[in-house]
């Protein structure tokens, strides 16, 4: 019966430090969960930033317009930037998670080392073997360290996915604002439009997009601009919304 009572006795304490690390690994992942989720919100917009980046700098179809706007080094050199400022924050990322599981781990060591100072006593008044102690403290530490890894995750992991739903209801809940109503405005009828003689080309380029360019557009007619990269279609189209 004593024996049952002792047993009993020290499957309480496992069961006590089980609750202790629970409630502290959940207050450490809850709060480290959420900066975790506010870092990669903000890592997100800049990882997609440096995606149009490399495609600009890499991809095939961009071939035309890198030779013709001569943009390489000022895409590389803002890619470079933006890497290196998401690499800095991925570090510091990666810093409050390995932090995050240390700390619930050193709390957990505290707790551990209280129960083994518990146990002095009986161990010295023969109620409890030194061979049960060391069992009991390597129990604790395989505990502890079973514990910090697999409950500190999957608290870390439910923080963010309340932080994912939280942003996604209050973008539900955003109001929609209907667009204000201008009226009808007829623009003046155009009849023909005219390039004669247009010359362009981009700031900080030598080459020209057009080069004594002339036309006449009938406006009882429909017209398409057909070339191949780079000729200028999309300029002349830019103009005229432009002007």
């Amino acid at each position: 019966g004593s024996l049952f009572i002792l047993l009993f006795s020290q499957i309480g304490m496992q069961s006590f430090i089980i609750i202790a690390a629970s409630i502290v690994i959940a207050v450490i992942a809850k709060k480290g969960g959420q900066r975790v989720y506010n870092l990669e919100v903000e890592n997100a917009s800049q990882k997609r930033e440096i995606n149009y980046y490399d495609s600009m700098l890499m991809d095939k179809e961009f071939a035309d317009e890198r030779i013709l706007f001569s943009f390489f080094k000022q895409i590389n050199d803002r890619w470079k930037n933006k890497s290196t400022r998401l690499i800095k924050q991925q570090a510091k990322l990666d810093r409050i998670v390995f932090m995050q599981q240390k700390a619930a781990s050193v709390v957990l060591y505290i707790i551990s080392f209280a129960i083994i100072i518990i146990l002095i006593g009986p161990v010295k008044s023969g109620t409890v073997t030194i061979g049960f102690m060391i069992a009991f403290v390597n129990a604790t530490f395989n505990l502890s360290n079973m514990v910090s890894r697999a409950f500190g995750d999957a608290f870390g992991k439910i923080s963010k996915e309340l932080g994912y739903v939280k942003d996604f209801q209050e973008l539900q809940n955003l109001s929609i604002t209907q667009r204000a109503d201008y009226g009808h405005r007829t623009l003046d009828t155009i009849n023909t439009i005219e390039f004669y003689n247009v010359s362009f080309k981009y700031p900080g380029t030598e080459k020209y997009i057009l080069k004594n360019c002339s036309f006449k557009m009938e406006g009882s007619k429909r017209f398409a601009l057909i070339g191949i990269n780079g000729v200028g279609k999309s300029t002349i189209i830019v103009n005229f919304h432009n002007n």
